[in-house]
């Protein structure tokens, strides 16, 4: 376990490989800490920005209403400068793939396929475990990769594995992690990884980034990496069969950024891309009902009425949602059931009704793992975890053991969003 080190210690790994640093005001303070644990680190991960150079700085250290920043520990300009965003938790991976997970920190290659995204049943906290680099590029397969950011790329990912020692096996693209994303697209991930591989093989190399030339990087299409079409009209209906299950394409980036502009914004908890996934289906479901549509012509599936009246501003947009009714969750029970669980016989549990949602806010702030959080029992694993969480709030002593206490369990509940207290 690698716990986070700090942003002095950060910037100073990212010179001592040459890089140019420039750091926001307040960027090393700046994070979303109190929305959840931050650490241990177990890898870097690579972004692209899917936009141009104006306003992109602000954009990823305030982010949206949807979607707060900070939405990166670094930004890597098209320059090579890596500017310092914030330091600690930041909204950048989103959920992922378990498996994947285990796999970077056992340093295992090739990475198992992911199968998760962000609100997915199965998914991960990745934004507790990464470090995460946003780059500037458009990620439409044409703007170019300029070979002194490609080289500022490997060098900032270097840096962490370097002052972790770990190998490039610990370095991932957000693709790797969510089955939602693409990015970096038109990246060469067989040549990025050889280029961390021999920067690690030496010694820390404070080259000026200028003094490195090569030309890899300088077209956009590069060997290896898919393209996926881009559409000569945006605005005009590509046909259904662009959208469901397996849909990889433009057009759905399209489609979810005009659902977040009427009202869908809460169904997309990492943001609009080129894979379909559960939160497009659902916003486009949600804006279908808003016009009164019922049945198969509200099937989550965008049919050329639905996109007309998407791409005209036409339309009822996606109400606000109703407040959802949390769960209830007794703190008497939750006592008497980890006082009780752990001697039992194997999956025994006593008050079921209470402690999954507990189960359930372990798993979703990183502290339990998928295969223990389910079957309501308050077994040794949940006590572990539990603890866990305590440490991680500030708890220490006995007030981080024993019984769960309101303080604790509250704030589990808050910080979760699944349950209130009594």
């Amino acid at each position: 376990m690698a716990a986070p080190m700090s942003a002095a210690k950060f910037v100073a790994a990212l010179k001592a490989e040459g890089l140019t640093v420039r750091e926001r005001k307040g960027a090393r303070t700046h994070n979303r800490n109190h929305k959840g644990p931050w650490g241990p680190i177990h890898g870097a991960m690579l972004h692209h920005t899917a936009s141009g150079t104006d306003g992109i700085e602000e954009y990823v250290s305030k982010g949206t209403s949807a979607l707060p920043g900070p939405l990166c520990q670094g930004l890597i300009e098209k320059t090579g400068t890596v500017v310092l965003i914030g330091w600690g938790r930041a909204n950048h991976a989103g959920g992922g793939d378990e498996d994947v997970l285990k796999a970077v920190i056992a340093e295992k290659f090739p990475l198992p396929k992911t199968h998760e995204h962000d609100g997915s049943s199965g998914s991960v906290d990745g934004n507790r475990h990464f470090i995460g680099y946003e780059c500037v590029n458009k990620g439409d397969g044409k703007d170019p990769w300029p070979a002194i950011q490609l080289e500022a790329m490997a060098r900032a990912c270097a840096a962490v594995a370097r002052y972790y020692g770990w190998t490039v096996n610990s370095i991932i693209r957000h693709l790797d992690w969510s089955d939602w994303k693409s990015d970096p697209r038109g990246v060469d991930w067989t040549k990025m990884r050889a280029r961390i591989s021999a920067i690690l093989s030496g010694k820390p190399n404070a080259t000026p980034l200028s003094a490195w030339v090569d030309g890899d990087g300088d077209e956009a299409e590069q060997s290896g990496q898919p393209q996926p079409e881009q559409p000569s009209n945006p605005d005009a209906f590509p046909g259904a069969s662009k959208f469901g299950p397996g849909a990889d394409n433009s057009y759905v980036t399209r489609l979810g950024q005009m659902l977040v502009k009427r009202g869908g914004a809460r169904f997309y908890s990492v943001g609009p891309g080129p894979r379909w996934g559960d939160a497009d289906r659902d916003a486009t479901k949600a804006f279908q009902r808003a016009q009164g549509w019922t049945g198969s012509d509200a099937d989550g599936i965008p049919g050329s009425s639905t996109w007309q009246l998407l791409v005209k501003g036409q339309g009822k947009s996606i109400p606000a949602a109703a407040p959802a009714q949390k769960t209830v969750v007794s703190l008497a029970n939750v006592i008497a059931a980890s006082r009780k669980d752990p001697s039992a016989p194997q999956g025994a549990a006593s008050y079921p009704k209470d402690v999954k949602p507990v189960e359930a806010a372990l798993l979703k702030l990183g502290f339990l793992s998928k295969s223990y959080a389910s079957d309501g029992a308050y077994g040794t694993t949940t006590v572990t975890a539990y603890n866990a969480f305590r440490r991680s709030i500030g708890l220490k002593g006995s007030a981080a053991t024993g019984d769960p206490g309101r303080q604790s369990l509250g704030t589990l509940g808050s910080r979760s969003g699944l349950f209130t207290v009594k």
